[in-house]
């Protein structure tokens, strides 16, 4: 079997499961919301099996291989993922060399949980980082495991993960992280406002996922309002301040 999977935007709980024999390329997706975002199984170790430049998000298994396989994984990026980014389980296999001596593998991993996970009596691999990274970025494999740590030459490459999907938004408000100051806060506000509006007036995004987007950012306005208006509470003028910011937020909802 061979197929490429290429732009797409998976809402669904189990995305992408190849299985048997297979020559694949998984580059420029968006997984979201899912149990599982790609799933491989005894894929063989013939054929060129490609998972790149993905975005894994809200997530609970990432990218796992099972069984004897050769992918190569490849400048993917993971954020809120619950159990693990990337997975090899029991004896299972991917491909020997994550990357190379000239460019590094690149995958931007969610530092909350374990970077890989190897299963008992996996085959061991090398890992390939920058020679001058960060042991602490997310580049860098949180945790020993079944595999060697190999350093290359060059920096990450300049990629985009998945589809652009989620780039025009800061990544600290597409997570609802609400800052500290003021101008920060009303910064995220604006911002998310402007995502709401590209989000609905995007022919290319499907109405389940403007659905999902959607209920996810306004949750978050939800938030945000309300500590808005609490931080001018603390100001000199409160009271003006704040009744004009009301005011500013019921002729937004008017519009």
């Amino acid at each position: 079997m061979h197929f490429e999977v290429t732009n797409n935007n998976f809402v669904c709980e189990f995305a992408i499961n190849p299985t048997g024999s297979s020559q694949y390329l998984v580059i420029n997706n968006e997984f979201l919301n899912a149990h599982s975002a790609v799933y491989t199984k005894d894929t063989g170790k013939k054929h060129n099996q490609f998972i790149h430049s993905n975005r894994v998000s809200n997530t609970n298994y990432g990218l796992t291989a099972g069984g004897q396989n050769n992918g190569i994984y490849l400048q993917n990026c993971f954020d809120n993922i619950t159990n693990y980014n990337l997975a090899l389980s029991d004896y299972s296999s991917i491909y020997s060399e994550q990357g190379d001596p000239e460019i590094p593998a690149a995958n931007c991993f969610d530092q909350q949980v374990t970077s890989i996970v190897t299963g008992q009596n996996s085959e061991i691999f090398n890992y390939y980082v920058y020679e001058s990274e960060d042991t602490l970025s997310c580049y860098f494999p949180n945790t020993p495991g079944n595999f060697t740590i190999a350093r290359s030459g060059d920096p990450n490459p300049e990629s985009s993960c998945g589809n652009d999907l989620y780039v025009h938004l800061d990544p600290r408000f597409r997570k609802c992280v609400i800052p500290e100051s003021i101008r920060e806060k009303l910064n995220m506000q604006t911002q998310l406002n402007l995502e709401i509006n590209r989000i609905k007036n995007d022919t290319s995004i499907s109405l389940h996922l403007k659905n999902i987007l959607l209920a996810k950012y306004y949750k978050c306005l939800y938030l945000l309002v309300p500590s808005i208006a609490r931080q001018y509470l603390t100001m000199p003028d409160s009271t003006t301040k704040l009744i004009a910011y009301l005011l500013e937020q019921e002729e937004e909802t008017t519009k």
